[in-house]
Formats: structure tokens, sequence, C-alpha cells
């Protein structure tokens, strides 16, 4: 059996989709199983070996989902455009979420979401996405792990050798994350600045950066914290799985909701998200715990100070 998913997202929504994809080797452990993707999750999925290939999204995905003669193929975006789209190739199935353009179609097999009428979380919801090509005769789900991340050996010594250069001196490390590509309530950075501050004297701080967010910080937080001892900045280039490497090595994650949260939840690593009431439902995590954000960001801050001495 050949059986393809094809996921266009960011690290939060890779990471959630991982318990949904080793499901489908876990209903079918013999079938060819496909990935694909952007270049962020190629990276983030790149060690696993129970994944047969990774194939790059790009304008030969049509030609190649047809040279793969799919019997399923699988979306978690079900937008109209990508649906669509991925129509035109020969796969015998198609598997998404059910929306009204897709309703009497009997090539897409569906699974109707919907918030109100079933609440859970976006990785449960994809699960059952999943137990839609179940088996004939299957009545049970089977108990379905979560592929924990993994990084490869050049990730492990770059981690290591960042480490090893600081002065933590036995303190708990706790990673602040302020930067949230698809977070819809946030701290503002000077707001995480003051939290950090509040929190420096009692544990050694990193904060992840990529791109230009290392300048947005040395930009906003002050000289003093900059350059205090229990402080460090990480600023990653374009490997993914270094700051996989990084979060498997603290001992607390504070961050909104977007990648970096998840990627500590699939690691087991304790983490305060700042998060909405709604996407403690759909994001949450069984290692997550929440503080939803208010107008009083004082309050909110001595709640994540609370919660870090409670936790860490």
């Amino acid at each position: 059996m050949q059986i393809g998913f094809y996921i266009d997202s960011k690290i939060g929504d890779s990471v959630v989709a991982l318990p949904a994809i080793y499901g489908i080797k876990t209903l079918y452990p013999k079938c060819k199983l496909y990935i694909f993707c952007n270049p962020i999750t190629q990276n983030l999925y790149s060690p696993f070996e129970w994944i047969d290939e990774i194939i790059l999204i790009d304008e030969n995905l049509i030609p190649t989902l047809n040279s793969l003669h799919l019997d399923f193929l699988f979306s978690s975006n079900s937008d109209k455009n990508t649906i669509t789209y991925l129509k035109t190739s020969n796969a015998k199935k198609l598997v998404t979420y059910l929306k009204p353009y897709n309703l009497f179609d009997f090539r897409v097999k569906t699974l109707f979401a919907n918030l109100i009428t079933k609440p859970q979380s976006i990785k449960k919801t994809l699960i059952d996405l999943v137990w839609l090509i179940r088996p004939k005769g299957a009545r049970q789900k089977p108990s379905i792990s979560t592929p924990k991340l993994q990084t490869f050996p050049k990730n492990t010594q770059t981690i290591t050798s960042f480490l090893s250069n600081l002065q933590i001196k036995g303190k708990k490390i706790i990673m602040i994350n302020p930067f949230g590509y698809a977070a819809k309530v946030n701290l503002a950075l000077s707001e995480y600045a003051t939290l950090t501050q509040k929190l420096i004297e009692d544990f050694f701080i990193i904060i992840p950066t990529f791109g230009s967010k290392d300048e947005e910080v040395r930009g906003v937080f002050p000289q003093e914290l900059l350059t205090h001892q229990n402080f460090c900045i990480f600023h990653n280039d374009d490997d993914l799985l270094n700051l996989v490497e990084l979060t498997s090595k603290v001992n607390l994650l504070i961050s909104p909701s977007t990648g970096n949260i998840h990627i500590a939840d699939n690691l087991g690593i304790p983490s305060i998200g700042i998060f909405s009431f709604k996407d403690t439902i759909l994001w949450g995590g069984e290692n997550m715990s929440y503080v939803l954000l208010s107008q009083d960001r004082e309050k909110t801050i001595n709640k994540i100070i609370a919660l870090t001495h409670s936790l860490a």
C-alpha cells in the first residue's frame, strides 16, 4: 500500500501531526509512507527512519504524486485551492476535513471537525482523520505512541559546545521564547524583558532567536540584562534540529502558542504557555501549564513567575 501525507504548515503543526502520521504506520506497518512538505517540516522529520521518503512541495508535485500511484493521500491543509490541486493527481482517495465544497465528492474521504460539537485538540482530530482509513473489521483505535523528535550528532555537538561556554553553575535553565509566528495572544517584547529581569537571579535564562530576532531582543532588553552572567541569547541558523536539541536540555520553557512549545511538549519538557482559552483546547499538550493573557499584564507576569518557581 502506498500512502502520502501532505502538510504545508509551520513548526507547531508539523510536531502536532506526528502521532497521526505515525498512526498510519501503526495501522499499516508494511505501507510505503511519503511525506510531502516544505523545507521546515523536511528538516524536522529528516531523522525519522520510519518515514519512507520526504518529498519537498514544488512545481513538480503532481507528476511526482502520479508516479507513486498512491492509495490514500492525506492533507492536513483542507482549503479549497489545496484540495482542488491535489485532486488533479491520480491518488485513489484523498483524506481531509469536511468542507462544503467536498461534501458530495466521493473520491474524498472526510472528517467532520467542529470545536463546538467536539472540543478536542488538533492532535486528536488528526488521529481521527487517520482512523478513516482503518482496515476492514477494525473497531477499536490502536494505542498510538508519539514519536519523540530526534536530532543528528552534529546538532548534539553544536549544543554541547554552546552550553559548555556558559556559566550556568548548577542553576535550572529556563528558555524564554518571546516570538510566535502563529500566536494570537502574546506579551510584548518589553514585557518579556520585565519577566526575564524578575527571574534572572534564580535561574539561567536562554532566549532563542533566528533571523533578525536577535537584533530585536538586543534593541529592547536593557544592557544590564544582556550582559548578566545568568543570561544568554541562542541565535540559531537554518537547522531547526539545533533548537530541538537545545530544548531537550532545558528545565522549563515559557512561550506563546507556537512551534517552540510543541517541541518542548513532544520532548516531555514542562512548559508555561501564554495562551488564549481557545488555544488551550486546540493546541494544548500533556506537559503544558497555561497562563491566560489578561489586560493586567503585571498580574499575568506574576502568575508566570509563580508557575516557574513551582515547575522548574
